[in-house]
């Protein structure tokens, strides 16, 4: 099964807001420290050579190794653990951030040196072990490896008078995907829990518990209908992991539309097994004024008016704090960006390529021709 490369840069994270007036200072950390991490040689890859893909039976151990390399021109050290994967609200799997603490399958990766000191420009061949339960069903399962730099902790100036402050602290991390098939009979199942109108993005939307109920990743593609709003959407279902559920919101009105609407949601897996779900959702009464309410606080309508200049200046303080909050992230990315392409290593001995900038989930071996529209983001009826 072949798994969609997704590239993880850096988390960003707001450590410490102070508000106390009109803004005034914004600081931001310095750039963090990057750290390159890839798949030993003789490691057990994908055929692709992109993931750990390990077959395994229960209670067995598999020990791999990963490299961890420093390209900074000063010492820094490195955290690697083992973390849980899971399948993102827009389906396709997410990794647990550093220093998250697995409770699934991440446990099943141990490290003996699970933090390590590095000069500049050296590598370690790190190795860890993978050993599953032995009451272990078959199946795939997916965890990953996280290699990060422990985020730098300044305090930011300090301020005075009618000022704002806050601190960005900013932290790297490389995930490198780790698949393990326990033999045996194994299918994935997507099933449909429920269903409840939400708003996001000033737009109504359809948010579907879906989970995969199977023991293999689920691939695919489905679509929605809503008959009275003259709704109807097609989707892709990206890699759907196991024995996990997801939160997708699909795009219904732009408006509230009260009344009692039927719903159908089509899903086809990559074997061909088509599940159909057909409910109803109330958008009638309470329901539907509190979803007008929200949806025009979205749009930005005025609920009302301030009393006071103070909280109108509050306001105003945050707003701005939310705009300097983009262009200083988009600033590290880019950063970082030009730092890894001017410390890019050479090419193994091997000819495997380097991935130490890529994190690698899996992705299907046998894709199906893909829908046309994106995944969840489509445009709202009416």
């Amino acid at each position: 099964m072949k798994l969609t490369p997704v590239r993880v840069l850096l988390a960003c994270s707001v450590s410490a807001l102070t508000i106390a007036g009109v803004t005034g200072l914004a600081y931001a950390a310095q750039p963090p420290d990057v750290v390159h991490a890839t798949m030993a040689s003789g490691s057990q890859t994908d055929p692709h050579d992109s993931y750990y893909e390990l077959q395994a039976k229960p209670g067995a151990t598999i020990t791999q190794q990963i490299v961890v390399a420093n390209p900074n021109d000063h010492s820094v050290i490195a955290n690697v653990s083992g973390v849980d994967a899971w399948t993102s609200d827009a389906t396709g799997a997410g990794y647990g951030t550093p220093g998250s603490t697995p409770k699934n399958t991440g446990t099943w990766i141990t490290f003996v040196t699970p933090q390590l000191q590095l000069s500049p420009s050296q590598s370690r061949t790190i190795p860890f072990t993978v050993t599953v339960p032995g009451t272990a069903l078959p199946g795939q399962y997916l965890a990953a490896v996280s290699v990060s730099i422990p985020a730098a902790s300044t305090p930011p100036p300090a301020t005075s008078g009618h000022k704002a402050s806050f601190d960005i602290s900013l932290q790297t991390q490389r995930v490198i995907a780790v698949e393990i098939d326990v033999p045996g009979p194994r299918s994935p199942h997507l099933v449909v829990r429920s269903v409840k109108p939400v708003v996001q993005a000033n737009t109504l939307r359809l948010q579907f518990d879906v989970a995969n109920v199977g023991n293999a990743f689920a691939k695919g593609h489905g679509s929605l209908t809503v008959p009275d709003t003259n709704t109807h959407r097609d989707f892709n279902i990206d890699t759907f992991v196991s024995h996990t559920s997801a939160k997708l919101a699909l795009a219904w009105t732009k408006d509230v539309v009260p009344g009692l609407h039927q719903v159908t949601l089509r899903l086809q897996d990559q074997n061909g097994r088509i599940i159909t779900w057909t409910g109803s959702v109330d958008v009638r009464g309470a329901i539907g004024a509190a979803l007008e309410r929200t949806l025009s606080a979205a749009k930005g309508a005025k609920l009302g008016k301030s009393n006071t200049s103070s909280t109108r200046s509050s306001g105003s303080s945050l707003q701005w704090l939310a705009l300097l909050l983009i262009p200083i992230c988009i600033a590290a990315a880019v950063h970082l960006h030009r730092r890894r392409g001017a410390t890019t290593a050479a090419p193994s001995p091997s000819g495997r390529r380097h991935r130490g900038f890529t994190a690698t989930p899996p992705r299907d071996r046998d894709p199906s021709p893909a829908p046309s529209e994106s995944n969840v983001e489509t445009n709202a009826s009416r």
